[in-house]
C-alpha cells in the first residue's frame, strides 16, 4: 500500500471517529430535569351513582317476548250447517295447497269441459265440476275458460265452519 492511500484510510478514519462524539449528555439532562420535578397527583374518577332498585309492576300484562294468545272470533249468526265430510274419500288433488295446483288449459271430450290442472309433482290430472282438491275440501263449483271457481270448506274461529270461495285463473293469464 502507498503511502497516499495510507493517509487517505486515515483521514478518513479521522473523520469517522470525530461523528461519533458523546451526545448523550443532552437527553440525560433532560430526563434528569423531568425526574426532578415535582409530580403531580392524578385525579381520582368520581364513583357512579349507584342505582336504585326497581320492582317490575306489570307482573298482569303479558310478556313482551311472546306472542298474544289468539282471540276467538264471536260468531255473527246461528252457526252454519256447513262441515267437510269426514268418511269421503279423499281425491288425489286435494294432497296439495291450492295454491301450488296451476291450471294449464281445458279440453272438451264426449261433450263434457275438462280442466286440466298440474300438481307440484308434475303430470296432469283431469277435473270436473264437483272434482275435490287443496287441502282445505276444496270443490269445484263452476268450469269456465275463465277458470275454476272453488268452494272451500275452512275453520270459521268459532268452532264452526264456513265456506270461502276461490277463483283459479289459467296458468297464461297470471
Amino acid at each position: 500500500m502507498n503511502a497516499s492511500l495510507r493517509k487517505a484510510f486515515g483521514g478518513l478514519a479521522l473523520l469517522l471517529l470525530t461523528g461519533c462524539s458523546d451526545e448523550r449528555s443532552q437527553p440525560q439532562a433532560l430526563l434528569e430535569e423531568i425526574n426532578a420535578a415535582p409530580r403531580k397527583a392524578i385525579p381520582t374518577r368520581p364513583q357512579p351513582p349507584t342505582p336504585a332498585p326497581a320492582t317490575y309492576s306489570g307482573k298482569e300484562f303479558r310478556s313482551p317476548f311472546s306472542l298474544p294468545a289468539p282471540k276467538p272470533r264471536a260468531r255473527v249468526g246461528p252457526p252454519s250447517n256447513v262441515r267437510p265430510d269426514p268418511v269421503r274419500a279423499r281425491e288425489p288433488l286435494e294432497r296439495f295447497a291450492l295454491g301450488a295446483l296451476r291450471l294449464v288449459g281445458f279440453v272438451e271430450q264426449g261433450g263434457t269441459l275438462f280442466a286440466l290442472v298440474r300438481p307440484p309433482e308434475g303430470g296432469i290430472a283431469r277435473v270436473i265440476v264437483g272434482s275435490y282438491l287443496g287441502k282445505n275440501h276444496g270443490r269445484v263449483a263452476r268450469l269456465s275458460e275463465a277458470g275454476l271457481d272453488i268452494v272451500e270448506i275452512v275453520p270459521d274461529g268459532a268452532g264452526a265452519w264456513m265456506e270461502r270461495r276461490r277463483h283459479m285463473k289459467p296458468a297464461g293469464d297470471g
